[in-house]
């Protein structure tokens, strides 16, 4: 078939498992996304990470006050080994059930809440009939709680049993050192997945209000599928535009944001004609003055112009420039791949988005075409809208008796584009949120434990005179720095993906320093409040009673 239209044809071969993410096929839908894939593992991978770095760090913090307990167990003769076996099973005990919970509330949040919806799946707790679940939540569960609980079973046997039972061991610096870098880890997460949805945020608001090019708002659109309506269409039109709340109307094969067909052509350039694959609108009268498309060199096609149909057609600002068109456009030629009749450019129209943000805008032709199918755009009037609606709807189907009326809006249409990136902005946003709650939770928790163990040094500081907020400082400043060490190591990380993510449009925002700055000082603020609490509470108790506790 190649060489009977002196065409050629290439197989490509490709794995079954990777169609479904390969968005360069057409015609293939629905195509996933491996980004969001990617995105939304990495995310929930984190968010275990901190509760085990949660659950370490309060575990090796504690680890002085279970020392002494460790040593009467050794000298009672408990081996490591045994001492090793008795924490691994409290971090898995603990784990397990942490697990009955959350599949309690994931089938409360899946059967009984909108969550579905919003992400637009239909997720379910189905044990019976997916094989894999089970086992799978029993896996991650075990490798949680063994993830947690290692290195406290490793660290807290190893106590010497003389300090253990003398009571004077206190810490180390190696344990200090590993709850500083895994709370630096906890925010350094935290604020990378903040800063990344404020800047996938950004980019969505500025795809919903950015100048597409044309009018797409108001536009009522409804498919031709009979052909008694696609005959008379001048006369359904003429009806229509008979009601003052319709301003205008026109048809076409293609519609901008929507869909639009293409063909081979041969074109113009340097005095031959070069195949070439070009983005295609057949369109009906008034098509462009319907769709608010400017014109800004050359004129429109003529209404009831033979002379314009099958002989000329417009071609898009960007047409002109990659099809080598900018001396000179008027004038020059293109047809069909198997046409023999030339035709040629009338007019240039102002580029505009006939596909959504994510693709650059391509060559595009606008050909006349009078069959009267396709879509059907009407221009309404917002004023008075279900009336105008009921008018459209008993015209149409007087024309139309074998298929129910529908209709949809250009502009809604458009919007689904980004439905799917709106999704998943709303879903790590929410992530987000937890990341940060996780992180705080271990803060107020290892923070709440170091007040209690210092809490005869804040009472012997008030006694000596020392203000409360004297106090705050010099307790808070060693987590305010980890925040800002976090802070300076997420900015370069956050950089890099979100600019890669920015790379999947053709029109994206400009990341700006406040992107970062912003998250980074409600974070440090919020941090702050945390240890301020705690050390309120501390500060401004009677210091006779931390004295006492001594």
């Amino acid at each position: 078939f190649a060489q009977r239209i002196n065409g050629s044809v290439e197989p490509r071969l490709q794995p079954m498992v990777e169609i479904h993410f390969d968005n360069d096929l057409q015609g293939d839908q629905p195509n996933g996304n491996k980004a969001y894939m990617y995105a939304f593992a990495s995310v929930g991978f984190f968010i275990i990470l901190l509760a085990c770095i949660n659950y370490m760090n309060m575990a090796t913090a504690r680890s002085v006050t279970r020392i002494g307990e460790m040593g009467i167990r050794k000298v009672l003769g408990y081996s490591r080994t045994a001492l090793f076996r008795q924490v691994m099973m409290e971090a898995l005990v603990l784990t397990i059930v942490a697990m009955l919970i959350a599949t309690v509330m994931a089938f409360v949040i899946l059967e009984w809440t909108p969550f579905n919806a919003v992400i637009g799946k239909e997720l379910s707790l189905d044990f019976l009939n997916n094989p894999y679940l089970a086992p799978g939540i029993l896996g991650i569960t075990l490798m949680i709680g063994m993830l947690s609980g290692l290195y406290p079973a490793i660290y807290i046997p190893a106590v010497p049993v003389v300090k253990a039972l003398k009571g004077t061991f206190t810490g180390d610096r190696a344990s200090s050192l590993l709850r500083k870098v895994l709370i630096v880890f906890q925010f350094v997460v935290s604020l990378f997945v903040i800063i990344c949805t404020v800047i996938m945020e950004h980019q969505i608001a500025y795809m919903q209000d950015k100048d597409v090019g044309f009018d797409n708002e108001n536009v009522l659109l409804i498919n031709i599928r009979d052909t008694t309506v696609s005959n008379q269409l001048e006369v359904v039109k003429e009806l229509l535009l008979a009601n003052p709340n319709i301003e205008q109307a026109a048809n076409s094969y293609g519609t901008p944001g929507v869909g639009i067909g293409g063909s081979v052509m041969k074109v113009e350039r340097d005095s031959s004609m070069a195949q070439q694959s070009m983005d295609i609108i057949w369109a009906g009268q008034d098509f462009l003055e319907t769709m608010g498309i400017e014109i800004i060199e050359g004129r429109d096609f003529h209404k009831d112009s033979e002379a314009d149909l099958g002989h000329s057609f417009l071609v898009n600002e960007t047409g002109v420039k990659e099809l080598g068109w900018s001396d000179q456009p008027l004038g020059k030629r293109a047809r069909y791949f198997h046409g023999e009749e030339d035709m040629r450019v009338i007019g240039v129209m102002r580029d505009f988005n006939f596909e959504s943000l994510h693709e650059p805008i391509r060559p595009l032709f606008i050909i006349p075409n009078d069959d009267g199918g396709g879509v059907l755009h009407l221009r309404v009037n917002s004023q008075d809208f279900p009336k105008t609606l009921t008018f459209i709807e008993e015209t149409w189907t007087r024309f139309d008796r074998r298929y129910p009326f529908e209709h949809y809006f250009l502009d809604e249409e458009y919007a689904r584009e980004y439905e799917e990136d709106q999704r998943q902005q709303r879903l790590i946003g929410g992530l987000s949120y937890v990341c940060i709650f996780v992180s705080i939770l271990g803060l107020i928790g290892l923070s709440a434990f170091t007040v209690g163990r210092r809490s005869k040094e804040i009472s012997i500081r008030k006694v000596l005179g020392a203000q409360v907020g004297s106090i705050i400082f010099l307790f808070s400043k060693d987590y305010l720095r980890l925040i800002v060490i976090a802070f300076a190591i997420s900015i370069p990380l956050a950089y890099y993906i979100i600019v890669e993510w920015l790379r999947d449009f053709a029109y994206r925002v400009d990341v700006r320093w406040d992107d970062f700055a912003v998250p980074g000082v409600l974070v440090l603020l919020l941090g702050l409040i945390t240890v301020s609490i705690q050390l309120v509470r501390s500060a401004r108790a009677n210091p006779v009673d931390g004295l006492r506790s001594e």
